[in-house]
This record gives structure tokens, C-alpha cells and sequence, in this order.
């Protein structure tokens, strides 16, 4: 991937933590019990690391993807939703979820319709 999400490990099980950061995308690993405390500075290692990203890189990723729509046909209504406001898109069955930072839809489609129309490096599935 070319911008990997951040990803912070939670277990209870020690033994795997050096090798998890042999992967990039993990940025922390906390072991069970976790504290706020540990929790928050997790937190702010994930906002070091995405505030080191060029900014360049980053406002080209913005300009990218703003004026990018998706269309979905709800109740014979097509309703335009923003690709940079749709936070997941989740398959149930013969429907899908689609939860924007605004509101949540139900469509009458599958997650591999819905996937073709997605660009790729806005999205990614995750099993």
C-alpha cells in the first residue's frame, strides 16, 4: 500500500511485540491491561507519525479526492455522498452500511458492487 493505515497492536501476549515492529504500519503495540495513560500516549505516537507524512503528500491527497462523489440509490433515490466523509462501509448481507461523518445509509447492494466504484487509494477492504 502506498500510505499504510497506522495500526496499533493490542494483546496480552508479550512475546510477539519485536516483531511487530518489523512491519511499518505498526506504530505501537500495548499490552492487557491497558492504562489511559499508555492509551494516550499511543494516541499521540499515532499523530507524530502522521504529522511527519510531507505536506506536500498530503495536499495532493486532499485535492485528489475532494469533488469525488459516490452515488447510492436508496428508496428509488439517488443520494450523492462526499468519498472524503465516508468514514466505513460495512456488508450485511444482500445490504450494505454505509456510516458518513453526517449520517448512516442502508443500500440494497453488495460490498462488491459498491467496491468497483470506489477508487482504491481512498478505500480499503478489510476482512
Amino acid at each position: 500500500l502506498k500510505d499504510p493505515p497506522k495500526v496499533v497492536m493490542t494483546t496480552s501476549d508479550t512475546d510477539f511485540a519485536i516483531a511487530a515492529y518489523e512491519y511499518e504500519c505498526i506504530v505501537d503495540y500495548l499490552v492487557k491491561p491497558i492504562t489511559l495513560e499508555r492509551f494516550e500516549k499511543s494516541i499521540e505516537k499515532i499523530k507524530n507519525t502522521s504529522a511527519k507524512k510531507p505536506q506536500a503528500q498530503a495536499a495532493t491527497q486532499q485535492n485528489s479526492s475532494e469533488g469525488e462523489d459516490l452515488y447510492i440509490n436508496i428508496d428509488r433515490r439517488l443520494i450523492k455522498l462526499k468519498l472524503n466523509e465516508i468514514l466505513v462501509i460495512e456488508a450485511k448481507g444482500d445490504y450494505i452500511d454505509v456510516k458518513t461523518e453526517k449520517e448512516d445509509h442502508r443500500v440494497h447492494t453488495t460490498l462488491k458492487k459498491i467496491k468497483e466504484k470506489l477508487p482504491e487509494k481512498l478505500f480499503l477492504q478489510i476482512h
